[in-house]
């Protein structure tokens, strides 16, 4: 478990309606949380048996979720990063718990600054050999720059079918986990 992982799934709980797991426990020690059982299926396993109905109604729930997360204003919604445990309206957690927040991805002191990290971490990628990619890139390559133009949101970033559970029982809910890289970023 990740302190934004944590802080995350605290203030959906408490300020959303987007279905996250209940965090029971954390144990930094081992860096691990303990959240409720999700008595359900992944999606990514299930879904070839889904109806095409049934389909279509997921994407109608995610598309629900992932509008209710743009629309989601806490104070740090003009810093882009991860969650920042200060900025956090009546969190249960206090900052000395969490530590440090990793530097290199934010949370930023401001948009510019992550444009910045941003245009510079892609040239350095870019610009450098790998094994999947042949030696040096030539250098009419035109490396893409950070649009700075998107408003800022709350974001899972990593919203893809292994992090989605299918509940068991009749209302058959659609809970996102894995919130790990979450934070506010560009929409």
């Amino acid at each position: 478990g990740h302190p934004n992982e944590v802080l995350v799934l605290e203030v959906l709980r408490d300020h959303g309606t987007v279905p996250v797991p209940h965090l029971r426990d954390v144990k930094w020690n081992r860096r691990l949380i303990v959240i409720d059982c999700i008595r359900g299926c992944q999606l990514s396993l299930i879904r070839p048996t889904i109806s095409d109905g049934g389909k279509a109604s997921i994407a109608k729930t995610l598309k629900e979720y992932v509008q209710q997360l743009r629309q989601f204003d806490i104070p740090q919604r003009a810093v882009p990063g991860p969650l920042d445990p200060d900025l956090v309206p009546q969190g249960r957690f206090s900052r000395a718990m969490f530590g440090n927040l990793i530097p290199e991805r934010g949370p930023f002191g401001s948009y510019r600054e992550l444009e910045e990290w941003y245009n510079h971490k892609t040239t350095v990628t870019l610009s450098t050999p790998t094994r999947m990619r042949t030696p040096r890139p030539s250098k009419d390559l035109v490396i893409p720059k950070f649009d700075s133009s998107y408003p800022i949101v709350l974001t899972h970033q990593d919203l893809n079918p292994r992090n989605m559970i299918v509940g068991n029982g009749e209302l058959r809910t659609l809970w996102i986990v894995d919130w790990t890289w979450s934070g506010f970023y560009p929409e």
